[in-house]
């Protein structure tokens, strides 16, 4: 993930990085990953009332 302006050459040139280094775009997309399985998933009872509230009985 890179954080870029909302600019067509910003977006292109984000875009060539990644494509130049493959690997580095892989380790950040796993490092990313990490953190979103570590810190920013719905477990135990947060789970259930989540689930609760938005899927029907």
């Amino acid at each position: 993930m890179t954080l870029v302006k909302n600019r067509y050459r910003d977006w292109i040139g984000a875009i060539r990085e990644h494509l130049a280094d493959p690997a580095a775009s892989a380790a950040k997309g796993a490092a990313l990953r990490d953190v979103v399985r570590r810190d920013w998933m719905l477990t135990g009872s947060n789970l259930d009332r989540w689930r609760q509230a938005w899927l029907p009985d």
